[in-house]
């Protein structure tokens, strides 16, 4: 049986241009900043990296295939379900690119559950891990609260869950507002363990109604906690002195 040195499968040409696409999507989401809505600023030059890699294996793919003898000759050897599945993933690909990069929203967080009590960071196991994560962050003990973010906060009420420990305690912090049922809002902000895909919502009541205030407004709200009782627990409230609207950060997640 004689093997034809000419011959081009087209699969193996889309194979490689998809390598060569993906890794140009990731190099482009790292130079433009888009990776820091999707993952660990930690992460970002391993992903980067991986971007490369996958362009150049993409590159070099395609160099090799047209390597061949002429006249070459075009084969089709792609099954309809390869592809559905290569044409859906370039799909994707233009679509992340078209549409502008944004974090996730107040619908997001409405639908997983934004509330005080949500883990700071799924690695810590035990209550001590974040007592000690805390400590090493010099926040436990320290009298000037105006610096916490609500990420702080909330690893505080998990170390201490009386809500009384925080009342009066100066309040200044920066999230987008989750409206609620009675009119009021919560100021809430995602905390990323590795990436979108496990971000949970975490936010602080503010006893303020919406008023001009918008879903996913971003917003600096200043003021101190109060005690109050909501659905028949003691929650601290934000009673706040400002709330100033803001842009979005360049970085919307916590960590």
């Amino acid at each position: 049986m004689k093997i034809q040195r000419n011959t081009i499968h087209i699969s193996d040409l889309l194979e490689s241009a998809f390598l060569l696409l993906s890794g140009a999507y990731l190099m482009y989401l790292r130079l433009t900043g888009g990776l820091l809505y999707y993952i660990r600023p930690d992460y970002d030059l391993f992903t980067f990296l991986m971007g490369i890699a996958l362009f150049v294996a993409g590159s070099v793919s395609i160099i090799l295939i047209f390597n061949v003898p002429k006249p070459r000759k075009l084969v089709w050897d792609v099954s309809f379900k390869k592809l559905l599945v290569l044409i859906c993933i370039s799909a994707a690909l233009i679509i992340g690119i078209v549409i502008p990069k944004r974090a996730l929203s107040s619908a997001t967080a409405l639908r997983r559950g934004s509330n005080q009590n949500s883990a700071v960071n799924n690695t810590f196991k035990s209550s001590a891990e974040l007592v000690n994560y805390l400590s090493s962050s010099s926040l436990t003990g320290k009298s000037i609260t105006n610096t916490y973010n609500i990420s702080d906060w909330i690893g505080l009420f998990q170390i201490d869950p009386e809500p009384e420990t925080y009342k009066g305690k100066t309040v200044n912090v920066e999230g987008f507002v989750q409206p609620q049922r009675d009119g009021t809002f919560m100021v809430t902000r995602f905390v990323i363990s590795c990436c979108i895909a496990d971000a949970t919502p975490i936010g602080l009541l503010v006893d303020r109604k919406l008023e001009h205030l918008k879903a996913d407004d971003w917003v600096i709200v200043k003021g101190v906690f109060e005690v109050k009782t909501i659905n028949g627990s003691r929650q601290d409230v934000i009673k706040p002195d400002s709330i100033e609207l803001t842009s979005a950060p360049g970085d919307p997640y916590l960590y």
